[in-house]
């Protein structure tokens, strides 16, 4: 990685006592759920190099002293997060499939409704866009018949992504719907490769203005050629995005 320096990661919970060297690229971690504090000097040259004058790996003991005014502050934070989470929204008469199976076969119920919230959403905001097209592994469960709490549209979608509306080409987009890891669309018809938007197949040389989220908009899960569109506006987290528009639709 010759334009990498360091790593600091934390996702594969790995705990290293000292730096891991690989060429010049200096690695950290510090496990996981805050068990450790990374404690690191380093020196860094002009050059672009650097030396790692210490490291070390601080366990935090639950057993010491609390620091009575930083508690209050994480007391009051749960206590809003908690009073959130517990809010109820909506009352679904049918439970809503997004088990990953069901997603990958075609057979979910709620990424059709996650990507009509997203899609109106900019509709919302004065724009006229012309599909919307999301990831369908970033869904990651179900919501079943009956009352539905914020909590629960957060373990659908727990990453809270950002969620835009971007101009593409039509090559652009072609590309990315036939590369990408089981898109879930809202507008936008699929027959083999072939892709059409109300009615019309879609023009490789047209810009079309999609909804998105950042996750898909940064090219990953193989949507490779998204990374090329342009931002029109932020919409917002779809988490709420998605919360707001069962509230509307299914509230009490």
């Amino acid at each position: 990685f010759p334009q990498l320096n360091l790593i600091f990661g934390a996702h594969t919970h790995t705990i290293l006592s000292a730096p891991s060297q690989v060429g010049d690229v200096s690695i950290f971690q510090a496990g996981q759920y805050g068990r450790f504090l990374g404690n690191l000097l380093l020196r860094c040259y002009a050059d672009g190099s650097h030396k790692v004058l210490s490291y070390d790996l601080v366990e935090i003991d639950k057993r010491k002293t609390e620091d009575e005014e930083i508690q209050r502050v994480i007391d009051q934070m749960q206590a809003e997060r908690n009073a959130r989470f517990a809010h109820p929204i909506a009352q679904l008469p049918a439970p809503l499939d997004g088990e990953r199976d069901s997603i990958r076969n075609g057979r979910s119920t709620l990424a059709p409704l996650i990507t009509q919230a997203l899609f109106e959403q900019a509709v919302s905001f004065g724009y006229q866009p012309d599909g919307a097209v999301i990831n369908g592994f970033g869904i990651r469960t179900s919501l079943s018949a009956g009352p539905v709490y914020y909590s629960d549209v957060v373990k659908v979608l727990p990453f809270s992504k950002r969620v835009l509306l971007v101009s593409i080409r039509g090559e652009d987009l072609i590309s990315s719907l036939t590369t990408g890891l089981h898109p879930q669309v809202h507008g936008i018809q699929r027959r083999g490769n072939r892709f059409g938007i109300n009615g019309r197949a879609v023009e490789p040389a047209k810009n079309y203005r999609i909804v998105t989220n950042s996750f898909v908009w940064s090219g990953k899960d193989n949507y490779n050629e998204f990374h090329k569109a342009t931002i029109i506006r932020d919409l917002g987290l779809d988490v709420d995005i998605l919360s707001n528009f069962l509230e509307e639709k299914f509230g009490n």
